[in-house]
């Protein structure tokens, strides 16, 4: 049986993956936490809590000595092509 990461439903954890991951042709670029922020929430974007979001996913990861799942800048994320395939 495989581990479980935890994720909140519709938490920022939540729609930060669930926009990186909902379109596959999509998934393996670069994205600005901006536009992640205008995808979640057009009327109220805020672009910290996706960073931190995904800071936070990438701890819960660590549990998992998974270190490098994301690559990351102050503004922008991209999931380590080796995770994709």
């Amino acid at each position: 049986m495989g581990n479980n990461l935890k994720i909140r439903k519709f938490s920022d954890q939540y729609h930060a993956l669930r926009i990186m991951f909902e379109n596959p042709d999509e998934t393996a670029k670069d994205w600005f936490f901006s536009e992640i922020a205008e995808r979640a929430d057009k009327e109220n974007p805020n672009d910290k809590r996706y960073y931190n979001a995904i800071y936070q996913i990438g701890l819960k990861l660590k549990a998992f000595q998974i270190n490098d799942y994301f690559i990351t800048t102050r503004q922008s994320v991209k999931i380590t092509p080796k995770y994709l395939s």
